[in-house]
């Protein structure tokens, strides 16, 4: 008897192949996040922030500076499944320690959406809808596009707020890694896309370097 095209046999393959396509895309986006970039520094073009990448930090979250009301905010990036992202206060997300707890406290986020990536630079798109206002920005605000500059381990590393052991800095003050982040963009300000069309999201990084490397700073992709 003809039980119709959708038999519980195509059914699971119709599934099957809906959940490959997705770990497709979620690898796709996965492999264009910052932390693929070790010794890398991602600067804002909108506003005075930035994101450090190091050997030092876990695949799951950046530390980075932000400049509000004139003085230095010191924050945590996290990578959440495929677009979704966050920032997070740095003074409660220090460690994956603090930051995979079973339920994370509201006043932790400074800000929570959604994330454009390229292996060139990335994009904080849209907030959020959850019924919470975040301290950090509003869609008014966005989008705030972050562009890659490659450097060296031994020029981030004392910019960071840990030493070289992986402990945290009693005495740290951020605001070095700021000021290296907004020195690099003025002497490399990247080049302007054409209605939005970036050449990496089609053919990523087809050289092995990327095209808003600081000058002399040394390439460390792996």
């Amino acid at each position: 008897m003809y039980t119709g095209f959708f038999s519980n046999r195509n059914k699971r393959l119709v599934w099957a192949l809906g959940a490959v396509a997705a770990f497709e895309l979620t690898g796709c986006t996965d492999r264009k996040k910052p932390y693929n970039f070790l010794n890398s520094v991602w600067v804002c073009e909108e506003a005075r922030a930035c994101i450090a990448v190091t050997k030092r930090e876990s695949r799951s979250y950046s530390y980075g500076e932000i400049e509000l009301n004139g003085k230095v905010l010191p924050i945590t990036m996290v990578y959440f499944n495929g677009t979704q992202g966050a920032l997070l206060d740095f003074s409660k997300a220090y460690s994956s320690e603090t930051i995979f707890t079973p339920q994370i406290e509201p006043d932790k986020y400074l800000w929570r959406g959604y994330i454009a990536y390229t292996t060139t630079d990335f994009t904080l798109e849209k907030t959020f809808e959850d019924g919470f206002k975040y301290p950090l920005f509003s869609d008014d605000d966005l989008p705030l596009t972050f562009v890659r500059y490659d450097r060296t381990e031994e020029e981030l590393l004392p910019l960071l707020a840990w030493d070289t052991e992986g402990n945290l800095r009693e005495d740290f003050e951020p605001g070095e890694l700021l000021e290296l982040g907004l020195d690099v963009y003025a002497q490399d300000p990247p080049e302007e896309k054409a209605d939005g069309f970036n050449l990496s999201d089609f053919w990523p990084d087809p050289f092995g370097v990327s095209n808003q490397k600081a000058p002399g700073a040394a390439a460390s992709d792996s």
